[in-house]
């Protein structure tokens, strides 16, 4: 199994438990951040896998060669 794809659903799977323990142990601090990070490993994750509609540009003219 590739290490990157381990880590890319392993991550936000700890963070996961992790808050579920927290919630049970009632340790604010340990939900608090597991939930923060696990929202921002699931954007990021979701920022890696979702395309970009590439923006074409009209600015392709050299602004030398036109006249003034």
């Amino acid at each position: 199994m590739n290490l990157l794809l381990l880590l890319f659903i392993g991550l936000p799977v700890f963070f996961l438990i992790a808050f579920f323990i927290g919630i049970i142990k009632r340790n604010r601090r340990i939900w608090l951040t597991s939930l923060i990070l696990f929202i921002v490993i699931v954007l990021a994750e979701l920022a890696l896998i979702i395309p970009i509609n590439k923006i074409e540009s009209f600015s392709s003219q050299s602004t030398s060669s036109q006249k003034l």
